[in-house]
């Protein structure tokens, strides 16, 4: 009995395919799409627009019968919001041993393995310069 060659052609075609397949499994731009969803849970959406909502209110009311500058409103808002959502990535990165424990948290990202630790700091810390140079920027 002798062995059953395998054609080259069918060989270099059967490896393309396996190297195309590793290759556009998840293509480049669903994985940022999903890494930009991962640090909007982050942020805890709710959590930082309920906050913001309260800035919101207290430009308003503090600004009332004022003329306020279109970019210093902007500043406002745009740098709040950063400061906000640096605060609860930080907090996330600060209790996900506590987070991972308890039913309600256990999803969040760090908890998860969506981000590292580390990752939540970085991206905290991020948001949270980003803020204040807004705010400055204003």
């Amino acid at each position: 009995m002798h062995k059953r060659l395998q054609s080259p052609t069918r060989f270099r075609y059967n490896r393309g395919v396996k190297t195309a397949q590793r290759a556009f499994s998840m293509p480049t731009a669903m994985v940022r799409i999903q890494k930009l969803r991962t640090y909007w849970l982050l942020s805890k959406p709710r959590v930082t627009l309920l906050v913001w909502l309260t800035t919101v209110a207290g430009l308003v009311l503090g600004g009332w019968g004022q003329s306020l500058e279109g970019g210093l409103i902007l500043a406002t808002l745009i740098g709040s919001w950063l400061v906000i959502a640096s605060a609860n990535a930080l907090n996330q990165a600060i209790e996900w041993r506590y987070d991972a424990l308890m039913v309600r948290t256990a999803t969040r990202p760090i908890p998860s393995g969506s981000v590292s630790p580390l990752e939540g700091w970085s991206v905290g810390i991020v948001w949270g310069v980003a803020g204040v140079l807004v705010w400055r920027g204003g």
